[in-house]
């Protein structure tokens, strides 16, 4: 048995323990409600949503992992920041030939940046989304995991 410290088990791993949260992450985030996981820190939380990440991908879902600590913590500005979470998106879930992205970017350049990541939700990306999906019979859903 080997044993590792740090960092999220894959999501087939054998050594992983599953434990009661697992089901309940999964059985809420099946039945549309939004869940969050807290816990100290090295207590299994990016192994559970890379795990339960996996279920429902093999399910046929979309699921998008985003790890905050890569989009940047002391030096990023908050348009770096909102910018690294849309194209994330737009590439996970394969859309970044839906859009111009950086000709959408700028055409919003009045509005605030939690207006722009609202807008992008519902003018680009459920749109682009359902219609790929139709036409790929791919996904039935989208998942976002924030760890």
């Amino acid at each position: 048995m080997r044993y590792q410290v740090g960092g999220s088990l894959r999501s087939d791993d054998p050594t992983y323990v599953t434990r009661q949260a697992d089901e309940q992450l999964y059985d809420s985030l099946k039945a549309g409600h939004f869940c969050y996981v807290f816990n100290s820190r090295q207590m299994g939380k990016s192994s559970l949503l890379q795990r339960t990440s996996y279920r429902l991908k093999e399910e046929g879902h979309s699921c998008v992992y985003l790890d905050m600590t890569r989009l940047g913590i002391e030096d990023t500005t908050p348009e770096q920041w909102y910018k690294g979470i849309i194209i994330s998106l737009l590439y996970t879930l394969k859309l970044e030939s839906q859009i111009d992205f950086q000709r959408w970017w700028e055409m919003q350049a009045c509005i605030s940046y939690v207006q722009k990541i609202h807008l992008f939700f519902e003018d680009i990306l459920l749109p682009n989304f359902q219609s790929y999906s139709l036409r790929n019979g791919q996904a039935k859903r989208i998942f976002i995991f924030i760890d």
